[in-house]
């Protein structure tokens, strides 16, 4: 059972949306909306305020059937959909998710860094220096492949990073 689904815009009627942004500015304006439906509750309808990327998803939890990621232009809220509430939220720019084949991991995609989500929580953070882009990410035996844009040459270089740890292996 699918328990999200991305609407077009706030609806028309009662019951009013829950409002969720992470400076308590704003909650009246549109944002990223979505409908949450929980085995426990009546379904429900969240709108998130957005940061300043242009990437907005929702994805689900590793391993955990009552929570959902949404990421609304870069900013990610931890939502518990049976308790219409946030366990957490922070600001992160992301432009992107990978999954890792095979694994309970999820890779958000900074400009310049890397977030890896599993089933407990952020397992690791990886920023990258002078980097202002990542792209072409690949995962092969633990091992996450991709291409960083350094500045200011604004050339791309291939990286490499253990999916376990967090720490890089190629690239700088």
């Amino acid at each position: 059972m699918k328990n999200f689904e991305i609407l077009q815009g706030l609806p028309g009627h009662p019951p009013y949306p829950v409002q969720f942004s992470l400076n308590k500015q704003s909650t009246h304006a549109e944002g990223f909306v979505v409908r949450f439906y929980s085995p426990d509750n009546e379904p429900w309808v969240g709108n998130f305020q957005p940061g300043f990327s242009h990437y907005s998803n929702v994805v689900n939890y590793p391993r955990r059937e009552h929570l959902v990621i949404v990421i609304a232009g870069g900013d990610v809220y931890v939502i518990d959909i049976n308790k219409e509430q946030a366990v957490d939220a922070f600001n992160a720019g992301i432009t992107s998710v990978f999954f890792v084949p095979g694994k309970d991991l999820i890779i958000f995609v900074e400009y310049n860094g890397l977030i890896a989500i599993g089933t407990k929580g952020v397992l690791w953070r990886y920023k990258m220096n002078n980097c202002d882009g990542i792209r072409e990410l690949t995962y092969s035996n633990d091992l996450l492949n991709g291409e960083s844009c350094q500045v200011p040459e604004d050339i791309w270089k291939k990286f490499q990073i253990d999916i376990n740890t967090g720490h890089r292996k190629i690239g700088k």
